[in-house]
């Protein structure tokens, strides 16, 4: 209902509004959004599932399963964007 609101759930304002960040992927700073073609942008190979709010890393047992829906460059930026890693990573990680 409001641009903070927004924000606090992981949005950010759009690259075509002004004052938003042109270097800025869909979900802040470090994200990608999908390819056209489905592949994995160069830099960006942290898996992002929207619906879920979980990342999965390339260690994760369901990583080669998982559509990514955006992609991240570090677990980092995944959990700036209020992404949590996912329980499908060996454990201890």
């Amino acid at each position: 209902d409001t641009a903070n609101s927004a924000e606090g759930a992981g949005f950010i304002l759009a690259r075509t509004h002004p004052g938003g960040s042109a270097d800025a992927g869909p979900y802040g700073s470090g994200s990608h959004a999908v390819e056209a073609n489905g592949s994995m942008p160069d830099g960006y190979e942290i898996k992002g599932n929207v619906d879920s709010m979980l990342y999965h890393r390339t260690d994760s047992y369901n990583y080669g399963a998982t559509v990514a829906e955006v992609w991240f460059d570090t677990a980092d930026s995944a959990e700036a964007a209020g992404f949590t890693l996912a329980k499908t990573h060996p454990k201890g990680n």
